[in-house]
C-alpha cells in the first residue's frame, strides 16, 4: 500500500512538473521593430481587425488571455479585452518572440451577403443627422484618435433609445458620445417593406481639429 501510495506521489509530482515546464507564458510586450517610424500600434475591438478602439504604446506590457486566428486576445485592467494583431506581440520586450498559444476557431469575417434579399425593402436604421461628439475638456491631448463603441435601438420615429456603451477608453469619453448620438436622427430600419425598431451598433470617433 505504501509502496502504491509513493508511486502515485511521484507520478502527480512528474504531471505538475511536465506541465510547468511546458506552460505558455502569457505575459507579453508591444514589439515595434527597430527604426520603425510607429511608436503605438492599433488594438481592436474583435478578432476581425476591422474596429479600431485604441492604441498600445512600444514596450507596453500586456496579458495575452488567447488566439483566435492571427489575433491575439489582450486583457485590459478595465472594460472588454481587446485584440492585437499576433506580430506585434512578442514574449521579451527587446526582441521578438513571438507568443505560441493554440488558436481558437478562426473568426469568420467574410461579409455576410443575402442576395435573395430586396435591398430596398430590407436594410438597418440609416443615420440622417449626425452630430459629432465634443471632445473631452480633461482628456489629455495626445493626438491619438479615440473609439467609443455604442449599441442601441432606433424606434419607428427615428430616434435611439436602450443606449448602452461596449467600449470606451475613458468615462469623459463615454458621457460625450451619450449625450451625441441622443441627438442623432436615423431613417427607420425596413424588413420586408415595413419600418421597424431594430438594434445596432455604431462607432463614435473623437478626433481633435
Amino acid at each position: 500500500m505504501r509502496r502504491n501510495a509513493l508511486l502515485l506521489l511521484v507520478s502527480i509530482l512528474t504531471s505538475v512538473g511536465f506541465a510547468q515546464t511546458n506552460r505558455v507564458d502569457q505575459t507579453g510586450y508591444i514589439y515595434c521593430a527597430k527604426g520603425s517610424p510607429e511608436s503605438t500600434v492599433s488594438a481592436f475591438l474583435t478578432a476581425c481587425l476591422k474596429v479600431p478602439v485604441g492604441n498600445f504604446s512600444c514596450g507596453d506590457k500586456v496579458e495575452v488571455i488567447g488566439r483566435s486566428g492571427s489575433a491575439l486576445e489582450i486583457l485590459r485592467p478595465s472594460g472588454p479585452s481587446v485584440f492585437l494583431k499576433s506580430d506585434v506581440v512578442s514574449q521579451k520586450a527587446d526582441e521578438y518572440l513571438p507568443i505560441e498559444l493554440e488558436s481558437k476557431t478562426a473568426p469568420d469575417c467574410t461579409p455576410k451577403e443575402h442576395p435573395e434579399l430586396d435591398r430596398s425593402k430590407n436594410h438597418p436604421p440609416r443615420p440622417v443627422f449626425q452630430p459629432q461628439p465634443e471632445y473631452p475638456k480633461h482628456a489629455p491631448r495626445t493626438g491619438e484618435v479615440k473609439t467609443v463603441s455604442l449599441s442601441l435601438v432606433v424606434g419607428l420615429d427615428g430616434k435611439p433609445h436602450d443606449i448602452k456603451v461596449q467600449y470606451v477608453p475613458s468615462k469623459d469619453f463615454a458621457q460625450n458620445a451619450e449625450e451625441a448620438v441622443k441627438r442623432w436622427r436615423f431613417e427607420p430600419g425596413l424588413k420586408n417593406g415595413q419600418p421597424v425598431e431594430m438594434p445596432i451598433t455604431i462607432e463614435m470617433t473623437f478626433r481633435i481639429f
